[in-house]
């Protein structure tokens, strides 16, 4: 998969892959997405996560992690890059993808994602947030990550929840 961004002036603008998946089966399990990313004249890129949920009945952010802290930039040749999470009991979707913020190139490749151990480090601290806004599944989530390798040509998720 091919990222681009130009013209995004400030470091404020991204752009981003995402795939959404049913968190149902990876509840209380620690998660590894693994991949490979190279990088053309990247102002910041890098892989990211994010779990979903209910909390108190409403829309909650229950864990993000975006790469900031261990981010792609400039050009970098393929190398391995890992996001560690936990996915709580009150996870209904995970997000997954890459990510540019500013501008440049990103090619991603071979993802992954699997259960790890609990003694393999979480990449970064989870930061819970709880809306004022009830949770709606959102259209086009996947019963488990699809084509990650990115050798197939995708259905259109949109169209099986019509």
């Amino acid at each position: 998969m091919r990222l681009e961004a130009r013209g995004n002036r400030r470091r404020s603008q991204w752009v981003a892959s995402v795939q959404m998946v049913d968190a149902t089966a990876y509840r209380g399990q620690r998660m590894r997405l693994r991949g490979y990313l190279r990088a053309d004249d990247v102002d910041s890129g890098g892989l990211w996560v994010r779990v979903d949920g209910i909390l108190e009945g409403m829309y909650a952010m229950l864990a993000l992690d975006n790469s900031e802290d261990r981010r792609v930039e400039g050009t970098r040749d393929w190398d391995v890059r890992d996001i560690v999470v936990d996915i709580p009991p009150e996870g209904i979707t995970i997000l997954l993808g890459a990510m540019i913020t500013g501008d440049g190139e990103l090619w991603v490749d071979d993802l992954t994602f699997e259960p790890v151990a609990d003694d393999v480090p979480l990449t970064t601290e989870p930061e819970v947030v709880v809306t004022d806004q009830p949770y709606e599944r959102p259209l086009g989530v996947f019963p488990t990550p699809t084509n990650m390798d990115f050798e197939r040509e995708m259905e259109d998720p949109m169209e099986s929840d019509r």
